[in-house]
């Protein structure tokens, strides 16, 4: 397997509503190049292209 990003540190960042920094995570190990996503209702809104429309699975943040 081929990765994308060799020798790159890429971390999840998480920020409050005032953009204060909460929290970040590394992230290990990525398949395809990250894209930038949105935050709502304290849910992080990804979308991905599934055949020809547009999915938009959901991730909590607790």
């Amino acid at each position: 397997m081929t990765y994308l990003f060799k020798g790159l540190k890429i971390y999840l960042t998480i920020l409050d509503k005032d953009l204060n920094f909460l929290e970040d995570s590394p992230v290990s190990v990525l398949h395809h190049k990250p894209v930038k996503h949105c935050a709502k209702d304290g849910k992080i809104w990804m979308f991905v292209k599934v055949e020809d429309e547009m999915g938009f699975p959901k991730l909590s943040i607790n």
